[in-house]
């Protein structure tokens, strides 16, 4: 029982590196930068809503970057799980650019059941973005290129 447990732990270091990996990293410092309201002071406009912006797909996870109108992808699997230093250095991940990014807030995201699309919901609208391509030895998007246009 106990070397299923240590096996288990091995194939999933992720969980050690993925809070200091780059691209989490620059979310919490975004989110530092918005400061709460005082208290007793009042939020100008409708409550804030809860936001959806995160998808896992087999072996990477996906997230919306407003701020670049772009999603990430980070892999949780690839060429540094041998390295054994648990640091996350050697996962890549890929900007999937969107050449047509939406002009309202995003609130919400969905992946279609056929997995080529993704829905970009928001307040004021809806858009759909077509997820590129994968090749490669590692099957990533346009053979893996850090930056991808997405329609």
């Amino acid at each position: 029982m106990a070397a299923a447990e240590e096996a288990g732990g091995d194939g999933e270091q992720w969980r050690l590196w993925l809070p200091q990996h780059v691209v989490f990293v620059r979310l919490r410092e975004g989110l530092r930068g918005q400061s709460p309201p005082a208290p007793g002071a009042e939020q100008p406009g409708p409550p804030s809503l809860t936001r959806n912006l995160l998808f896992g797909l087999g072996a990477e996870l996906f997230l919306w970057d407003g701020a670049a109108g772009a999603f990430l992808a980070v892999r949780l699997r690839g060429p540094g799980s041998a390295s054994g230093d648990g640091s996350g250095a050697d996962f890549p991940f890929q900007r999937l650019l969107c050449i047509n990014p939406p002009l309202f807030e995003i609130y919400q995201v969905l992946l279609s059941p056929t997995q080529h699309h993704v829905a970009l919901i928001g307040t004021k609208g809806l858009t759909v973005l077509e997820l590129p391509k994968r090749w490669g030895k590692n099957s990533e998007f346009e053979g893996g290129k850090s930056t991808v246009n997405c329609r």
